[in-house]
């Protein structure tokens, strides 16, 4: 990953080198700051390693790595670390149903979104039992959302895409609201509580 200058001052996009300089960003500067760290520590290197992993076995890491983003950029939204029950899921599911449209419609056929899906068997299967629980991903050519002969099914390359597009959407609102706006004062809440001297 490559450091950045940011508000006049060098940061190697890394919480613990960079501790000491966070006093010197701006608004502003911490939402380029948190842009830039989640594109070289999540979506490139993703992007990347996705275009090599139908010849490997890393499709489920990815897909766990793409859910463990969507829940980190949930809680800048949330403005704060899930601690209630259900807070986490609650956080994740608003994400994705403002910044991930396409998956808060309903599977065919079934009561929950894809979101609903994403969030239960892709996301919490994944973490706590090392599978996706009903249904699976794709790395090949595929429709993004679809209901296959063994449940539901995403497309992992267009699921990374919508992802990175999500974010960019939300860092974009961000700075529209800015600092004394809801949306811009819980980022600054969560940026200050994660990256703080």
């Amino acid at each position: 990953m490559k450091s950045a200058v940011i508000d006049g001052h060098e940061y190697t996009l890394l919480r613990d080198r960079d501790q000491g300089n966070y006093k010197h960003l701006s608004f502003e500067g911490k939402v380029t700051y948190l842009d830039l760290r989640v594109n070289g520590i999540l979506v490139s290197p993703c992007q990347t390693e996705m275009k090599r992993a139908i010849g490997t076995n890393t499709g489920l890491i990815l897909v766990t790595a793409i859910c463990a983003g969507i829940s980190a950029a949930s809680t800048f939204m949330g403005g704060k670390q899930p601690r209630k029950r259900g807070e986490a899921r609650q956080f994740f599911l608003y994400f994705v149903e403002v910044y991930m449209p396409n998956l808060a419609v309903s599977v065919p056929g079934g009561s929950e979104t894809w979101a609903e899906w994403l969030w239960r068997d892709v996301r919490s299967g994944l973490a706590h039992s090392f599978t996706i629980e009903t249904g699976g991903m794709k790395l090949e050519s595929a429709p993004y959302i679809r209901m296959a002969n063994h449940g539901p099914e995403i497309h992992a390359p267009t699921l990374l895409r919508e992802v990175a597009d999500g974010w960019r959407q939300y860092l974009n609102d961000v700075r529209k609201d800015g600092q004394s706006g809801p949306l811009g004062k819980n980022f600054a809440d969560r940026f200050e509580g994660v990256f703080h001297d």
